[in-house]
This record gives C-alpha cells, sequence and structure tokens, in this order.
C-alpha cells in the first residue's frame, strides 16, 4: 500500500527518519537558483526512493516552490520525451499563451525528426534534402531557435509563482526506461531545459542507469560512470534504513501482532523470538526494503492458513527468508540432504559468521539458538530420537568434532535442543511446515513499499 502523504504535515507518516534532509536539500535548491542544477538521488530498488520523492515534493509545494512530478516510465511510450516534459512545464501556468506559442517551433523540429525516423526520405530527393549547403542552414535555424526557446523558458520560470522561488522538476523512474528514452531526457535537460531557477532532480538507481547508457551505445566497454556526470551535477546517496525503524515499520504494517494475540492465548515469548529472528534477516541487508515487504507479504500469507502454528513462527519467517533469497539451500533442507550438524553450522554462519561476539548481546544471541534448535527438531522429527541422541552425545563428549559453534559452547547447542525437544515443537514436522508455505507461494499480496 502506498504511504499517505498528507499535505499539511508531508513527513507525518515517515518511519525512516528521513524529514531531515529534506531542508538540506532545499538549500541546495535555493543555492543553485541562479544556474540551474540537475541532482540525482540515488539508491536501489526498493530503497524508498519513490516515497521520498513524493514527501519532498509536498513539503517543496509548501514551501511555495512550484513543482512537476514527471514520472519518466509511464510517458515511455512518447517518441521522444522532450513533448511530455514541455507539457508538464505549460502546466505550470497555463494562462500564459507566450510560453506555449513558443514551445511550438521546437515541437514541430521534434515532428520532423520523428518524420525522418519513421517515414524516412525518398533516394531522389537525398541530394536535395542533405545537401551541405542545406545541412548548414538548417543546424543553424535549429540553433536560433532552440536559443529563443531557453530565453523565453527562462523568463517563464522565473516568474512562476509569488515569490519567485526556483522550479523543482522531479524525474522518476527513468532507470526503468528503455536505454533510447533514457539517454534523450538526460541530454533534453542538458542541452534544451538547462536554465537558471529550474532545479532538477533524477530519483534513479544509478547502476541501472549506468546499463541502460552501455545498452543505448552498444558497449559494456563505454565509461557509463563519467557519462553520467556530463548531465549529474550533484548527487545524494539515499541513506541506509535504520534497521531497528525498518523492523517496526514492517511488523506494524504487516500486522503480525493480531497473530500471536488471540482472546485464547498471548503469545509475547513466541512474538519476542519472531520479531527477533525478523531483526537478524534485516541486519543481514541482502534485501532491498521492497523485497522485505515481499517476504513479510509472504509470511503473513503463511500465517493466514495455520492456527497452532505460533510456537514455530520464527522458524516460519526463516524458512520464508531461505525460500526467497537462499533458494539452494532452502531445496537441500526440504529434501532432507543435511546432516543436523551440517544445517546447524551453515545457519549459523549465515546469521552469526560475521558479528562479533560483543556487538550482539548474549540474550539476544540465545533468541537465535533457540529458534535455529527448533528448525532442528523439525527437521528431524519423525526419524527416531536416535539421530537426535547421537549427536548430543558427540557434542557432549570430549571427541573432537569437525567443526564447533562459532558463538556457543557444546553444552549451549545441548541444553537449547534439548529443551525444544521435551518442551515444544514435538509434533510439528518439516513437511507440516513446507506444505503451508508452498500452498502460499501461489498467492502474493502486491505491495509498493
Amino acid at each position: 500500500d502506498e504511504v499517505t502523504v498528507p499535505k499539511d504535515a508531508p513527513f507525518a507518516n515517515d518511519k525512516f527518519e528521513r524529514e531531515p534532509y529534506a531542508e538540506s536539500l532545499r538549500s541546495l535548491a535555493l543555492s543553485c537558483a541562479e544556474t540551474g542544477c540537475v541532482l540525482s538521488i540515488n539508491g536501489g530498488w526498493g530503497v524508498g526512493k519513490t516515497t521520498f520523492i513524493r514527501m519532498w515534493s509536498q513539503y517543496m509545494r509548501n514551501a511555495g516552490h512550484p513543482v512537476i512530478c514527471f514520472n519518466a516510465w509511464e510517458s515511455d511510450f512518447s517518441e521522444d520525451p522532450l513533448v511530455p516534459m514541455l507539457a508538464e512545464l505549460s502546466k505550470l501556468n497555463s494562462e500564459d499563451n507566450t510560453f506555449v506559442n513558443c514551445i511550438s517551433p521546437i515541437l514541430s523540429i521534434v515532428a520532423e525528426s520523428i518524420c525522418q525516423k519513421w517515414l524516412g526520405v525518398s533516394t531522389d530527393k537525398i541530394d536535395e534534402e542533405f545537401s551541405g549547403d542545406k545541412l548548414i542552414r538548417n543546424y543553424l535555424a535549429q540553433k536560433k531557435t532552440f536559443d529563443a526557446f531557453k530565453s523565453k523558458l527562462s523568463e517563464y520560470v522565473a516568474n512562476i509563482g509569488e515569490r519567485e522561488l526556483p522550479v523543482v522538476f522531479i524525474i522518476d523512474e527513468l532507470d526503468r526506461c528503455n536505454p533510447s528514452y533514457a539517454v534523450k531526457v538526460l541530454e533534453h535537460i542538458k542541452h534544451i531545459l538547462d536554465v537558471p531557477n529550474i532545479f532538477f532532480v533524477l530519483a534513479i538507481n544509478k547502476e541501472q542507469l549506468e546499463y541502460a547508457v552501455k545498452g543505448y551505445y552498444g558497449s559494456d566497454a563505454i565509461d557509463a560512470v563519467n557519462y553520467l556526470r556530463r548531465f549529474i551535477d550533484m548527487e545524494f546517496n539515499m541513506p541506509p534504513l535504520p534497521m531497528h525503524k525498518a523492523c517496526d515499520y514492517l511488523y506494524e504494517h504487516y500486522d503480525f501482532h493480531s497473530y500471536f494475540y488471540t482472546k485464547q492465548s498471548s503469545g509475547a515469548g513466541l512474538e519476542e523470538s519472531f520479531k527477533y529472528m525478523l531483526s537478524m534477516i534485516i541486519q543481514k541487508r541482502d534485501m532491498d526494503f521492497r523485497t522485505l515487504g515481499k517476504l513479510c507479504s509472504y509470511t503473513r500469507l503463511v500465517f493466514m492458513t495455520l492456527d497452532g502454528y505460533r510456537s514455530v513462527a520464527d522458524v516460519m519467517i526463516l524458512l520464508c527468508y531461505l525460500r526467497i533469497g537462499q533458494k539452494d539451500l532452502y531445496e537441500r533442507i526440504i529434501e532432507h540432504k543435511l546432516s543436523l550438524m551440517d544445517l546447524y553450522f551453515e545457519l549459523e554462519m549465515m546469521f552469526l559468521g560475521d558479528i562479533a561476539m560483543p556487538s550482539i548481546s548474549r540474550a539476544d544471541s540465545f533468541m537465535l539458538l533457540e529458534t535455529l534448535s527448533k528448525l532442528l527438531w523439525i527437521y528431524n522429527y519423525p526419524t527416531p530420537y536416535k539421530a537426535v541422541e547421537g549427536w548430543l552425545n558427540s557434542l557432549q563428549s570430549d571427541s573432537v568434532l569437525d567443526r564447533t559453534s562459532i558463538h556457543f559452547s557444546n553444552k549451549e547447542l545441548v541444553d537449547s535442543l534439548a529443551f525444544c525437544i521435551n518442551v515444544r515443537n514435538n509434533r510439528i514436522t518439516l513437511s507440516d511446515v513446507v506444505k503451508r508455505i508452498e500452498l502460499a507461494s501461489a498467492f502474493s499480496l502486491n505491495e509498493d513499499a
């Protein structure tokens, strides 16, 4: 669901503490008013660029700035992006016929270019149409037209609004456009629309836009990074999501709380274990925010089909995470291709392998150990207890194991697994859990986080 952006308080629903950047960007826009500027807001897909842009654009409107929000992807069907871009500019003051009239010669040049591309020129007119003399005259005439247009555009934007604040022209989804269209947008900004009092903001996945540039020129050898620097004056990198805020937001947004608290029971401890597992997944930073939303949506769908599985909710989201982000390991688990020891150490390394113990409390690390122990028991059940018993005995003995835990003593592993065996989960099997997870995969909740 789209985040609501109230007009009078655009950052009221900002869950990720990004409002302080709003005034900094406005100050930048004001400082560049006399020269014009192109700023890129860089961030991978799913980090919340569009939501931030929606909030910031309203913030700028509230401050008196004329604002244009142009979704380049939605106009990708147009042959030349200059047409929809000029149309957006003309909306700022539809009563100014002077500007509308000065657009016409520019659009005539665009139309001529399109006709030449699609209709071509007959061979018997090649000499006439493309003689050196005529090409020079056409170039000079077009240059004069563009120079006159830029002058009129400067006057137009300078007189919009009561306080003569710079126009903010936001372009979103440029990296999703076909390469030719994306490059044309950049070229039009730099060569035609680059005038004082227009502050262009490109909300982009820079890496994807670099691929578009390479695709446009048909070569991976092109230096796309330096190419983009010709068009972009400054860059703002979206700050990483605060992990604790991301966890709280996703937990609340997908209403996991209602799953643990029912009229019949309260699952405070189970909720805590689930939330901790979610935070560990977020902390790995191998999923963007949109994919994390997909994970939570998927897990919520699994929960809708369950009743009485709350004790393994943390195992559920762990397995959903593996299914989405670590498919190879997930398949080895559901096909029982791992020994108990191999399964445990793979998961421990996945979540704790690059974390120094001082950065994680003992209490928190034992919550993860409990989740992994639950999974080990579910993974083994209903195989005869001897398999687990043998592993427990080997851990308790003085014999040298192939591997040892990087965070827990053998006794701690034994105690945790024994607790899960004796107290919980002794009737839940891996096939039960996987069946629910696979059933939910046939459904989806379309979310734009």
